[in-house]
């Protein structure tokens, strides 16, 4: 429901005081009219998936991301064994790509596996801050740690596109005397690097956990002392670049989703309802357990910050699985906070307009680690904690492709925001001499 155009200067000016986690109550649109997200999305079908068409043996140790080739060949990631793999077809034996090292076409750790056009990928050492190119199998080019580039964007990032271009997240803004790092920092900045230049600039301002979840749990008896630097159940806005240049944003305070167009627009979904749970001490234990192990005692009184609900997004893990994946009808998957008693991991999938298409459950010990056209990849561990790849073929709803995003439809696509905060850029990190050419930073009252 829109309020009447001539409340748009008193509310304009209420905003300008509100504070930074208010501030997002409002919308303002191309129309310059002030809209309340009142609104919410009706509830969305239960997705699952089939039994799968294929699975590879228990050889894996920690599967992390799966990148189709054109042939049907897989590249893996497995970040326990630090290697590259390919899968020629599941269920044969997986061999490995590249090598350890620190020369051309060698790798010290592997962290991201963003697919960009045809064949051509894009991995990160996640240790060395290194971009390996590869077309198909092979390794074709090296970017160095020491470009400008890497040394902003570093090894743990947040999407590639075809167009060459790489973005992640990077500090923006502390609150004094808390300690410098991106999981305590209150606001984050999008910056995006390229591979074939040493420009760069930054999109957005984000969400960050904030200080409050960082705990020193004390050693105890056969335990060491543990710095965590968020709650289990913290919760940041997170964002994804994906191949043909759309850049989603997803806010987890309100819940809803946003994405970027390569020409610079915005296009902002409505408020993604879902029951709030407060926090109890069950929802606390299983948080932990989650973030831990399950031997890990619980004692929520060890750990600060707890919020009073439920958060939406399931706590991220950089060394982890990605919290988002692109599918690739464009839609995105978004990891969701398991339901209390239920450890079946869920995404929400959400389309281009901002909206809830479905909500996916996976079997118990299932992660979501890739996708193609056709397939979702899904890592089972059993038991013993080894992993197997499972390919299983998408739901029709999301695999069929997604019809032209009109102008002025439920999301709104909102105008470019002017090129004002090259300070941001500054503050996150580009002093490396470099000339910030474009920020397109959305309007933010604590910028």
């Amino acid at each position: 429901m829109r309020g009447p155009p001539a409340l748009g200067a008193l509310v304009l000016a209420w905003l300008t005081r509100w504070s930074c986690r208010t501030w997002r109550r409002w919308v303002v649109v191309a129309s310059g009219i002030v809209s309340p997200l009142t609104s919410v999305a009706l509830a969305q079908p239960a997705l699952r998936l089939e039994a799968p068409v294929a699975a590879s043996r228990n050889e894996f140790q920690r599967l992390t991301a799966v990148r189709e080739l054109s042939n049907g060949s897989l590249l893996v990631v497995d970040r326990d064994r630090k290697a590259l793999l390919r899968i020629s077809s599941l269920g044969e034996p997986a061999t490995t790509v590249g090598r350890m090292g620190d020369g051309p076409g060698e790798y010290r750790s592997v962290g991201d596996l963003w697919p960009l056009g045809g064949d051509s990928t894009l991995l990160t050492d996640a240790f060395s801050g290194r971009w390996i190119l590869l077309d198909g199998a092979r390794i074709v080019r090296t970017f160095a740690e020491s470009r400008p580039g890497n040394l902003i964007v570093r090894g743990t990032t947040d999407g590639a596109s075809a167009a060459g271009e790489v973005v992640a997240r990077r500090v923006l803004r502390h609150r004094a005397g808390v300690t410098h790092r991106e999981a305590t920092a209150d606001s984050l900045v999008i910056v995006r690097a390229r591979l074939h230049s040493d420009l760069v600039d930054s999109i957005a301002v984000i969400a960050g956990h904030g200080p409050e979840g960082f705990t020193v749990v004390p050693a105890a008896l056969g335990r060491l002392t543990h710095i965590v630097p968020v709650n289990p159940l913290g919760s940041a806005d997170q964002t994804l670049l994906f191949p043909d240049g759309w850049l989603v944003v997803v806010r987890a305070q309100p819940y809803r989703v946003e994405w970027r167009r390569p020409d610079g627009e915005w296009v902002r979904g409505p408020l993604l309802s879902s029951t709030a749970r407060r926090v109890t001490r069950e929802e606390q234990c299983e948080a932990i357990a989650r973030a831990f192990t399950a031997t890990w005692p619980c004692n929520p009184a060890e750990f600060n910050g707890w919020p009073a609900t439920v958060p939406p997004l399931r706590l991220s893990n950089p060394y982890f699985e990605h919290p988002l994946l692109a599918l690739s009808s464009g839609r995105v998957a978004i990891g969701r906070t398991e339901p209390l008693g239920d450890a079946r991991r869920q995404y929400d999938i959400a389309d281009r307009r901002g909206h809830r298409v479905g909500t996916l459950t996976l079997a118990l010990g299932e992660v979501l680690v890739g996708s193609s056209a056709r397939y979702a990849y899904v890592a089972y561990t059993d038991d013993d904690g080894l992993q197997a790849l499972r390919r299983y073929e998408w739901p029709p709803s999301v695999r069929a492709p997604q019809s032209r995003l009109p102008m002025g439809a439920r999301g709104e696509a909102v105008g470019r925001q002017a090129a004002t905060r090259c300070g941001a850029f500054r503050r996150a990190g580009g002093g490396h001499g470099l000339r910030v050419v474009a920020d397109h930073t959305r309007a933010h009252p604590c910028v």
